[in-house]
């Protein structure tokens, strides 16, 4: 009996760190058929990065934990080439870094001819 109990601990507690949250994850989706550049930094006053993402393509970003099930990630800061202004995104925990398992903002051409607003797609998780 003690052996079975110490099995279902063990096990337990070998599926519990498989499925520990590591990483802060956001995909960005562009449904429009331009490239997109833009810039992004993991927080306020930190070191800011370029990217593009082709047309009709997506991009998954991510921020590794401290250590697993961190309750706290940086905000995602983004900002189109040609805005002034940055947008402040929020993201999901995960195990992992598919594009599935982050929070989803798409970028969406409203009939203008450029980007002009960066729109968040809900995503529900069945699991």
């Amino acid at each position: 009996m003690k052996l079975a109990i110490a099995f279902l601990i063990s096990f337990a507690t070998l599926v519990e760190a498989k499925e520990a949250n590591r990483y802060s994850v956001i995909t960005l989706v562009n449904e429009t058929p331009f490239r997109i550049f833009y810039s992004y930094a993991w927080g306020p006053g930190t070191d800011e990065w370029k990217n593009s993402i082709e047309p009709f393509g997506y991009y998954v970003h991510w921020w590794k934990f401290d250590y697993p099930n961190q309750d706290w990630a940086p905000w995602f800061y983004l900002r189109m080439d040609g805005d002034e202004g940055w947008h402040k995104l929020g993201s999901f925990f995960s195990p992992n870094t598919d594009s599935n398992r982050g929070r989803v903002y798409i970028f969406v051409d409203e009939g203008e001819g450029r980007v002009r607003d960066i729109k968040l797609q809900e995503k529900l998780y069945t699991e």
